[in-house]
């Protein structure tokens, strides 16, 4: 075992925290979505729930294994299964980050074509997206799977693709096919995200600038009121989409950084276990936070919650 005894329960015990709140989290916003009428009403939820989902199932299938070989200090569940949790793994991470990708910009596009929204934005091809998330996801895996390059890697502490081929022939394939899977799949959609938001985020504050420069004009107009309501909307706006931001970022960097740079170098020993098993661990960080960041924050879901626990507590009372 690469890390101490200490250091393994530590990642253990965080990934522990990890999984309870984004199995909880992720439950909850599948069946807000599935029962409650209003939610269902909005095409654009339908991109939570894919999220969701991918997120639960990497909760389920991927964080008690890693729980597990970091405590016993090795993984002990064989390599078909070793091969099956890596390529859920990497499947759902792909679908994961071109979902928020796509809500991103479902986002911006309501924002800057509000008019065109609602007959552009069809449930038929919100759809269409979705399933080409798991499309696009699927061509990035399966050669990986076939190859047979994942397997369980030590500094890691998770079940991973790592490459035992020899020759520099295999390692141009391996690098090739290496920077193209960081480009096309974490850094493209990571440019989607962030610019559409740094959008909305300009345009929230100029619309705020411009209620408040109506404001110091009439400073004891009946309206006032309503103009503060709008620039505490605008203040949570700003702030969600902050912390939209942030999470993902600190989620996927560390493995992103450094999943790029022992391919690169093609030394994977060149990040320490303690730092490379950091980085694995953050990355599963997502699966507990996206629901926080995308629906706990909206008034909608609260409510729909809501009515979900009145629903299972008026059943328990009839029962």
């Amino acid at each position: 075992m690469l890390l101490s005894t200490e250091e393994g329960l530590v990642f253990a015990t965080i990934l522990s925290f990890i999984f309870i709140f984004g199995f909880l989290g992720n439950i909850l916003v599948c069946l807000a979505i599935y029962f409650d009428k209003d939610l269902r009403q909005h095409q654009s939820n339908f991109f939570l729930f894919n999220l969701a989902v991918t997120d639960l199932l990497t909760g389920t299938f991927v964080i008690p294994f890693c729980i597990a070989a970091l405590i016993h200090g090795d993984w002990m569940f064989g390599d078909i299964w070793c091969q099956t949790t890596a390529f859920v793994y990497y499947s759902l991470a792909i679908v994961g980050v071109e979902t928020l990708a796509f809500i991103s910009w479902d986002r911006y596009y309501a924002i800057f074509r509000p008019l065109k929204y609602r007959s552009n934005v069809t449930l038929k091809r919100v759809c269409t997206a979705i399933m080409l998330c798991w499309v696009w996801a699927m061509v990035f895996t399966i050669p990986c799977a076939v190859l047979g390059w994942f397997r369980y890697g030590e500094y890691e502490s998770m079940c991973t693709y790592n490459f035992s081929g020899t020759g520099d022939k295999w390692k141009t394939r391996v690098i090739t096919y290496s920077i193209f899977t960081i480009v096309l799949c974490v850094l493209l959609p990571s440019t989607v995200i962030i610019y559409c938001y740094l959008r909305i985020i300009a345009v929230v504050r100029q619309q705020g600038r411009r209620i408040n420069a109506m404001s110091s004009r009439d400073a004891y107009s009946s309206n006032s009121a309503g103009r503060h309501a709008w620039r505490n909307y605008r203040l949570k706006g700003f702030r969600t989409i902050t912390l939209v931001i942030i999470l993902y970022i600190l989620s996927w960097t560390p493995f992103s950084v450094a999943r790029l740079l022992k391919t690169v170098t093609w030394n994977h020993k060149i990040v320490p276990p303690a730092a490379d098993t950091f980085a694995s661990v953050m990355s599963l960080f997502s699966t507990a936070t996206n629901p926080i960041a995308y629906s706990l924050f909206r008034r909608d879901f609260r409510r729909a919650f809501k009515r979900l626990f009145r629903r299972a507590f008026c059943k328990k009372q009839e029962n």
